[in-house]
């Protein structure tokens, strides 16, 4: 019997010890699972504020070009509606005159708005001559 004893103790000892080697071996790789996990979440919060910081970039060059196409836009409609507008010397009218004047007002108008855009941005200059 006493044999017996030894013999169980020493299954149950090697038992014991190869519980905790895999409990261990599997804490462990359920702590690695965890910090790839919060590795690869802060990947993502990377790309996504990435993503969001090239939508913002993206919208504010939209903005800017649709406020260059109607400046210039109107920049044109005005130099047309300037050009338009013929004041005959020997027929000079009041009506004329302001509607000449308004003409000159909105050309002078557009065309400020249009150097004060121009003045904002560097020039570029992709070659050199």
């Amino acid at each position: 019997m006493r044999g017996g004893l030894k013999i169980i103790l020493i299954l149950v000892g090697i038992g014991l010890l190869l519980y905790f080697m895999f409990a261990g071996a599997y804490n462990t790789m359920v702590t690695m699972q965890e910090n790839t996990r919060e590795k690869w979440s802060q990947v993502e919060t990377q790309y996504q504020r990435r993503n969001d910081l090239y939508s913002s970039v993206v919208s504010t060059i939209q903005g800017s070009a649709n406020f260059e196409r109607g400046t210039l836009k109107d920049v044109i409609e005005a130099r047309a509606a300037a050009t338009q507008v013929r004041v005959d010397p020997d027929e000079l009218s009041p009506e004329q005159i302001q509607q000449f004047q308004q003409a000159q007002n909105q050309y002078n108008s557009a065309f400020s708005r249009l150097l004060v855009t121009v003045e904002q941005y560097p020039q570029l200059q992709t070659t050199a001559a």
